[in-house]
C-alpha cells in the first residue's frame, strides 16, 4: 500500500491486521520526501498524458478493486511459501505435510474466512480460501 503519512501508515497496517491477520507480512517500508512524492507523480502523469493538475481516480474506481483483487490473488500465491511465525517459521507447505501443522494451518484458513465473512468489504470477502486450501492439499 501507499500512503502519504506515517500515521496513515500505521492506520493501514491496522486495518490490513484486523482484516488479514497473520496471513499478511509487513515485508519494508520506505519513506520519501514530499519533493521525490510530488516528482513522481509529475512523471506517472506525464507518462499518462495527463495535465499536471488532473485529479488522481477515486480509490473506490472499477480500477482500484481490481488491482486489489489482484494483490489478494498474488499474496495467496505467495502466502504457501512464505514462512509463518504461527507455523514454527515452516510455510504452509511445509506444515501440511504434518498433522499438527495441518491442523494450524486449517485454523489459520478457518479464521480467514471468519474475517471475511465479518468484513463489509466485497473485495476482501472475494479473497479464495477455498483456493489455498486447494493448492495446500486440504
Amino acid at each position: 500500500m501507499e500512503v502519504n503519512s506515517a500515521n496513515r501508515a500505521k492506520k493501514i497496517q491496522e486495518e490490513i491486521d484486523k482484516r488479514l491477520g497473520m496471513m499478511a507480512v509487513l515485508e519494508s517500508t520506505e519513506t520519501h520526501s514530499q519533493q521525490e512524492m510530488m516528482e513522481s507523480a509529475r512523471r506517472k502523469n506525464t507518462a499518462r498524458g495527463e495535465q499536471p493538475d488532473e485529479p488522481e481516480p477515486e480509490e473506490t474506481s472499477p480500477e482500484a478493486q481490481l488491482a486489489l483483487k489482484e494483490m489478494l490473488a498474488a499474496h495467496a500465491e505467495a502466502w504457501v511459501d512464505t514462512k509463518i511465525p504461527a507455523l514454527g517459521g515452516r510455510t504452509p507447505k511445509e506444515a501440511v505435510k504434518n498433522p499438527d501443522g495441518r491442523e494450524i494451518v486449517e485454523g489459520l484458513l478457518l479464521e480467514w474466512e471468519r474475517r471475511n465473512k465479518e468484513s463489509g468489504d466485497t473485495v476482501i470477502r472475494s479473497f479464495d480460501v477455498d483456493a489455498i486450501r486447494k493448492k495446500l492439499g486440504l
